[in-house]
């Protein structure tokens, strides 16, 4: 009784580690795709407004 219950125990634990290791690879790659999107809106966003300084510059003053 005693070793089926460590037994059970230990399955259990592991099945958590499974698990936390699966959602801590989750995390990173969520947090990997959060960046990317950031890092495109804000090149976008450089290059928009690059476009409207070199319209100003171009403007007759």
């Amino acid at each position: 009784m005693k070793n089926t219950l460590v037994r059970g125990l230990s399955n259990s634990h592991r099945s958590l580690r499974l698990a936390a290791g699966a959602m801590a690879l989750l995390g990173l790659i969520a947090g990997a795709q959060a960046q990317t999107t950031v890092l495109a809106s804000v090149a976008t966003n450089g290059a928009a407004a690059a476009k409207m300084i070199t319209i100003f510059l171009m403007l007759p003053s």
